[in-house]
């Protein structure tokens, strides 16, 4: 697959999922939010999928701690970002917006007032989406 830069649809998502991470040290996230403007992306099996070629080697890598449920058509739809720790610090690694009955994403999530928050398996906040998705 070719290359490129995330779209608006990807950048307002992500930038989303970095908002409600902010718990994260501030140097970590404002790291990654540079990530998304200068590093290109690469998608990997699906379009969904994205893996970030930001020129940095990578070492240990972590998922972000927030991850987004949205729904598609009543299906749940996970979307989440794993960091990797480079040379120059943390850097995204991957994006990706994960429909759970294995299928395609029919309705990419852009409503961000229609997503559930969750950490460690348990109901952060954001909209209620019990119903599709089970939590702690």
């Amino acid at each position: 697959m070719a290359k490129r830069f995330l779209n608006d649809e990807e950048r307002l998502l992500i930038g989303y999922l970095l908002d409600v991470n902010a718990g994260l040290s501030e140097k970590v996230i404002s790291s990654l939010r540079q990530d998304v403007d200068r590093c290109m992306v690469e998608e990997i099996g699906s379009r969904y999928a994205l893996s970030f070629e930001c020129g940095d080697k990578g070492g240990e890598d972590s998922r972000l701690p927030v991850e987004l449920i949205a729904s598609d058509n009543g299906v749940p739809v996970l979307v989440y970002a794993v960091a990797v720790l480079g040379e120059s610090g943390w850097r995204l690694g991957m994006f990706c917006v994960d429909r759970l009955d294995g299928e395609d994403v029919c309705n990419y999530p852009n409503n961000l007032e229609r997503m559930m928050l969750v950490e460690d398996g348990m109901m952060k906040g954001g909209m209620d989406l019990r119903d599709i998705y089970i939590v702690q």
